[in-house]
């Protein structure tokens, strides 16, 4: 989302475009989603841009970021929940603190709650968790080779 659309108003007018070409997007068989980053967790009065974006467009499917809410200081279970039935895909990282500051790193070898959000999707429907490393610490293939061996051991594999 450009950074002019960072306001109560820009995310709402955000919205009412998304919702605008969702039909097209719907009579080509596909749908519209909506990946967050912590900037959305921003409050325009009682309510998150995040918020008033999903609530504006409910055609929108939300591709929740686990590690993007956490860094904003939210909850990625609360919000799955919070989104249930909108959430097929969520995306998966976790987070650590390297020299006290948030960095990413692979499932399970950081801070969040996993067993709790693993259950948030399971309630919520989601069908596909996408492991999604912006930046790795090691080798890429390495991460992913961890964090799906982590999410395995959690059992995440398609129950």
């Amino acid at each position: 989302m450009p950074r002019e659309y960072w306001s109560a108003e820009g995310f709402a007018r955000f919205a009412g475009e998304a919702s605008d070409l969702a039909p097209r997007f719907e009579a080509a068989g596909l749908g519209l989603g909506y990946h967050n980053h912590s900037f959305e967790l921003q409050r325009f009065g009682a309510e998150t841009g995040l918020a008033t974006l999903l609530r504006t467009a409910p055609e929108l499917v939300a591709e929740i970021d686990t590690y993007w809410l956490q860094y904003g200081g939210a909850s990625p279970a609360a919000w799955i929940r919070r989104l249930a039935g909108r959430v097929p895909l969520v995306h998966v990282k976790d987070m650590d603190v390297a020299e006290g500051r948030p960095v990413m790193a692979e499932v399970g070898e950081g801070n969040l709650e996993w067993p709790d959000l693993l259950a948030a999707c399971r309630e919520s429907g989601t069908r596909w968790l996408v492991v999604e490393q912006d930046e790795c610490r090691r080798d890429e293939l390495e991460s992913v080779a961890i964090s799906h061996r982590n999410l395995v051991a959690m059992g995440a594999d398609g129950d």
